[in-house]
């Protein structure tokens, strides 16, 4: 099954990105839900937050190799982010990004302190998290996002 995967779909080995412990801060600023501490695990009107938690729940006997839940989003959903990410710049994010907010939110591992080097690596996270979901978009394929 693997190998048919891969022929059907070449290089779809190589097509993940983690966005490490900065899930959190790209949700906050892809994710007005999140802004206004309405958080879970993506709504039917926030895109931002099926970006970076997936827009359905699998099974809850579905599970990562680490145990965690596992949330799926279509190729047809892909496309719609890919769309929606395209769009956005880092400009549109240093709008939104508010250090002593996000630190009041309790955004995970973030520090109004440090805000002016996480925001360097918060840029370099949302490029290649915009470039992850153009490529597979372009593959026409479906995302797993482990949301531990």
């Amino acid at each position: 099954m693997v190998q048919d995967l891969q022929w059907k779909h070449p290089g779809i080995e190589k097509r993940y990105y983690d966005v490490q412990r900065r899930q959190d801060s790209l949700l906050y600023l892809l994710s007005g839900d999140r802004r206004n501490a309405r958080v879970g695990m993506g709504s039917a009107n926030d895109i931002g937050s099926e970006i970076i938690n997936g827009a359905s729940a699998l099974p809850s006997h579905i599970r990562s190799g680490q145990g965690f839940p596992l949330r799926y989003s279509s190729a047809k959903e892909v496309q719609e982010m890919a769309s929606y990410l395209e769009s956005r710049t880092i400009d549109d994010l240093r709008k939104v990004f508010d250090p002593v907010h996000m630190e009041e939110q309790g955004v995970y591992k973030f520090f109004a302190d440090w805000a002016e080097q996480e925001w360097e690596f918060l840029c370099q996270a949302f490029e290649g998290l915009k470039a992850f979901y153009i490529e597979v978009a372009a593959y026409q394929e479906g995302i797993l996002v482990n949301t531990y």
